[in-house]
């Protein structure tokens, strides 16, 4: 439940000098595009340092301004005034950082429906397609009392966040509040042609060929409407591929006409044993309730969970089990 409105997170903000942003790891658009959206944002009013616990994937390093490596250890002895959260729905999603400051975060601002009260304050609007759009009216209320500027560069990296998990704004989740911010972001001197393009039209030769394999081995279920994908270790060592190259491949199986559900599972570099699991879906599967069955959630039509087996075929063989006895093995 939410115990804090906006204005006054805002308020709580404009009074300090210091601020530690937590980001969650598997590092998306959306948390970054937030978190260094506030950052600019601040430019000049309060020093604000973001922080993540995995690498910065290079497609999206035009948010970081170039940065990869968000580790605490590159701040030294930085002691900020408040510690806050974006687009992180529980504490385990931050990494080794959750139980760090388990305990020591004054504010979470978040979009996802299901999570914790991990914070001192707590501000989550599950309207928002994006934690993104929470971030623009939050500088928006910090510019109403001098404690923030939405200048071009906040802007871009806000569009960025939008734009992410609304899918270009082709998710169901799009709503006319994400085109009017999107507008408003637009107007305050976003690069809205150079996101599209890093974001949606610039692959790699590793992202193509891991499209090629993801073509070439996934597996079709109950009728084609299950397309399931598995990236394993040994997959990747043999083609040179890092797990970011597979970053867009879920949205290649989802794009199949008549593919209800998405889903690719990936092995674990640091354990093999472990499986992380991405769901997308539409019509009348939910995304998330499947995920819950495997320690996870998120949105109604995108989703993410883990899953522990001997080998990339036991994890594959768990996951479709699970998935077919609880939607039906027929379309």
């Amino acid at each position: 439940m939410n115990n804090i409105r906006l204005d006054a997170a805002a308020s709580l903000i404009a009074e300090k000098r210091s601020i530690l942003i937590l980001t969650h790891i598997h590092p998306d658009g959306d948390t970054l595009g937030s978190a260094f959206g506030l950052k600019w944002a601040l430019e000049g009013f309060c020093r604000a340092e973001i922080i993540c616990a995995d690498t910065i994937p290079d497609r999206l390093k035009f948010i970081t301004d170039g940065q990869t490596d968000l580790r605490e250890e590159r701040l030294g002895d930085f002691s900020p005034e408040m510690i806050m959260s974006v687009d992180v729905a529980e504490l385990h999603l931050m990494g080794t950082y959750g139980g760090n400051y388990s305990g020591a975060i004054d504010l979470k601002l978040d979009h996802h429906r299901d999570g914790a009260e991990y914070a001192r304050y707590n501000y989550v609007d599950s309207s928002a397609a994006a934690a993104g759009e929470i971030i623009y009216r939050l500088i928006r209320e910090l510019e109403a009392l001098g404690a923030a500027k939405l200048t071009p560069k906040c802007a871009t990296a806000l569009f960025a966040a939008v734009s992410s998990d609304t899918g270009s704004f082709r998710f169901t989740n799009t709503n006319a509040e994400s085109m009017r911010i999107a507008a408003s972001l637009m107007e305050a001197g976003a690069d809205t042609e150079d996101v599209n393009r890093r974001l949606y039209e610039s692959k790699s030769a590793n992202e193509i060929v891991a499209q090629k394999l993801t073509l070439n081995g996934m597996n079709v279920c109950r009728g084609g409407s299950v397309v399931v994908f598995s990236i394993t270790n040994k997959m990747k060592k043999e083609n040179g591929l890092a797990d970011d190259d597979f970053g867009g491949v879920i949205d290649i199986i989802r794009a199949i006409d008549g593919v209800d559900l998405a889903v690719t599972i990936r092995q674990m570099d640091d354990d093999p044993e472990k499986f992380r699991i991405s769901m997308r879906s539409s019509g009348d599967i939910y995304a998330n309730r499947l995920c819950a069955m495997f320690e996870g959630g998120g949105h109604a039509r995108a989703a993410g969970g883990t899953v522990y087996a001997e080998s990339p075929e036991s994890a594959e063989y768990t996951v479709i089990s699970k998935i077919l006895s609880e939607i039906g093995y027929e379309a």
